[in-house]
């Protein structure tokens, strides 16, 4: 009997261990979405800024 607590509760804890480890995954992909996006953004502004200065100095 004390076997097959011990088995449950090892099992439980494994399955706990598995749930956080896919939290974590989950959250560092979130964060490098995030990163990919900010990366966008700061070409998309680099690449107006350039053209505006291009733009300035044609004129």
């Amino acid at each position: 009997m004390e076997e097959e607590e011990e088995e449950e509760e090892e099992e439980e804890e494994e399955e706990e261990e598995e749930e956080e480890e896919e939290e974590e995954e989950e959250e560092e992909e979130e964060e490098e979405e995030e990163e990919e996006e900010e990366e966008e953004d700061d070409d998309d502004v680099a690449c107006r800024l350039k053209t505006e200065f291009m733009a300035f100095q044609w004129s």
